[in-house]
């Protein structure tokens, strides 16, 4: 958006900044609350979120301020996310099982992490980031 790396740079403090202190509070609620109703609640959330930033960005007015928003709360939402469905998964398997899912996981999210932004942004270079966008949601 605009090229700079400080903003690239303020993103990413922005995205990982609320995750670091969304993991330590959350993990104190993740065996009080409910887990499934919890990771519905968020994926609500941030269903919402993504489909304000869609039509911020169809309308032309995303700043670089509405992405470190942006950010922060999906940086905290993805979080709670996950550890909730981290502490989900050994309620669906067996006890054997546990580390061969939790192998497979690992090595899927690790292999979406890679291959994820490569293709998103060909995606960007050929179609447009609105087009992406609209695409993803």
């Amino acid at each position: 958006m605009t090229g700079s790396m400080l903003s690239l740079s303020l993103t990413w403090v922005m995205l990982w900044t609320p995750a670091i202190f969304a993991r330590l509070i959350g993990g104190v609620y993740v065996d009080g609350w409910n887990r499934r109703k919890t990771m519905v609640f968020v994926a609500f959330i941030q269903s919402i979120l993504f489909t304000m930033i869609a039509l911020i960005l169809s309308v032309g007015l995303l700043s670089v301020w509405i992405i470190y928003v942006a950010s922060a709360l999906m940086g905290g939402l993805v979080t709670f996310f996950d550890l909730f469905s981290e502490a989900f998964l050994p309620s669906l398997l067996q006890k054997k099982e546990i580390m061969t899912a939790n192998s497979i996981l690992q090595s899927t999210l690790q292999t979406l992490g890679i291959v994820g932004p490569t293709v998103g942004g060909f995606y960007v270079t050929v179609f447009g980031s609105v087009q992406l966008y609209s695409l993803m949601h």
